[in-house]
């Protein structure tokens, strides 16, 4: 009777997991295209700004756009953990490593433009 019980129990328990894999996912991908809507948005403002020559405008907007990398960052990070379960140090570096890069393209760009 133990062994039926425990059973059940550990069948409740994995079908509990998977529907709470399945709500965070799709919660993620939603947030993940309305931050890919938010980039493409503020990438339009910053060419605004750098075309009124709006310096001040330009650096608010550099800093939205790497806080919206940012968060396209966790969630490249969360989607190698849902399909690989672990990461290695070296994946999420790699991830971080690009963000830098990008952020660090996007610094330089804007900086030309002002000079």
């Amino acid at each position: 009777m133990t062994d039926t019980r425990e059973q059940q129990w550990t069948v409740q328990l994995q079908k509990a997991r998977q529907r709470r894999t399945v709500r965070v996912s799709g919660s993620l991908e939603i947030e993940n295209a309305r931050n890919i809507e938010a980039i493409k948005h503020y990438k339009e403002v910053l060419r605004e700004a750098i075309a009124t020559q709006d310096d001040s405008h330009a650096v608010q907007t550099v800093k939205r756009l790497t806080t919206l990398r940012a968060r396209q960052v966790t969630y490249e990070i969360e989607q190698m953990k849902e399909l690989y379960g672990t990461l290695e140090r070296e994946e999420i570096d790699g991830v971080v490593r690009r963000y830098y890069q990008d952020c660090h393209r996007l610094a330089r760009h804007v900086a030309r433009a002002f000079t």
